[in-house]
């Protein structure tokens, strides 16, 4: 029998793989010269910081870097050369540009006591101490604290009986939030939400790794399209496309579920994302962001 996953938390994000992921999605970086020179005591050509592996990911990937503050521009450029490092930006903004990246999903990079100055929503907002990321990024559309818990928590095996047990709010909270919280973000249900997530640099999968059950093994084929398609579709409308019957659907899905050592869809899929049997390609884009007005207008904390 199996039983639920341990408490998880969240670790630095500084994962190159991660890095890259987020690229994917954005197209292009702003980072302030203050966030830089945090950073550059502890850079070296051998130990890159987690922020210049960031700006490293960007250039590999041919990505404008635009570097904030005019005014420390000669400082940070002495200081990098001083460290045998190039530049890592390709433009420098004027002076008092602070939303360069407002029509455009740039990934933004600054000191965490800088984060204010910036209006929701934030595009990919990261926030460093000497360095050093101190969390994922903030999406186009944030959420408020509770709700980002929610979809770790599933993300990681937890079913919304097993939330509801652990947190102070009743289930019909956390349905309605989880309900608004997909709404918000352009997706079809939480599955579709957290798999978006991770795709988008937002979620790191290696959380849902670490809950496995047991050393994730690739899927046959034919049961990972039943795990793959259930993403964002009723299992009834699966059946049909698929020529099958709902039981046969949810019995060839609980394959993969079992050879990727999950304990739910969701969490599985997740384990799939994290080791690359699931390509990201696969997972359905998301629609457009509401434009009723009625969006989280608070960035969480």
């Amino acid at each position: 029998m199996t039983t639920a996953p341990s408490p998880v938390e969240a670790p630095p994000y500084e994962s190159d793989r991660l890095f890259r992921r987020l690229l994917a999605t954005h197209p292009g970086v702003v980072v302030d010269a203050e966030a830089l020179l945090s950073a550059a005591p502890a850079g070296s050509p051998d130990r890159l910081p987690p922020l210049v592996r960031l700006l490293e990911c960007a250039r590999e990937a041919g990505l404008p870097v635009a570097l904030r503050g005019e005014h420390r521009y000669a400082r940070v450029r002495s200081e990098y050369g001083r460290h045998g490092l190039h530049d890592l930006w390709t433009e420098v903004l004027p002076a008092g540009q602070h939303q360069h990246a407002s029509d455009l999903p740039y990934v933004t990079a600054v000191l965490p006591e800088q984060a204010q100055e910036f209006l929701t929503p934030v595009p990919g907002l990261l926030v460093t101490v000497a360095g050093r990321l101190t969390g994922p990024p903030q999406h186009p559309v944030p959420l408020q604290p509770y709700a980002e818990g929610v979809f770790v928590q599933l993300m990681t095996g937890r079913t919304y009986a097993q939330i509801t047990e652990l947190s102070r709010y009743p289930r019909s909270f956390i349905g309605n939030t989880t309900s608004r919280s997909v709404r918000l973000r352009g997706c079809v249900n939480a599955a579709h939400l957290i798999a978006r997530a991770i795709v988008d640099g937002y979620l790191d999968p290696v959380l849902a790794l670490r809950t496995a059950v047991s050393p994730p093994t690739a899927p046959k084929p034919a049961d990972l399209d039943f795990l793959i398609a259930t993403i964002g579709s009723e299992l009834t409308d699966v059946a049909r496309r698929f020529g099958r019957t709902v039981g046969t659907v949810i019995h060839r899905r609980h394959f993969a579920i079992r050879a990727l050592g999950g304990l739910t869809p969701i969490h599985a899929r997740a384990i799939a994302l994290a080791i690359g049997v699931v390509p990201d390609s696969a997972i359905p884009a998301r629609g457009p962001y509401p434009v009723d007005g009625r969006g989280p207008t608070v960035r969480p904390t």
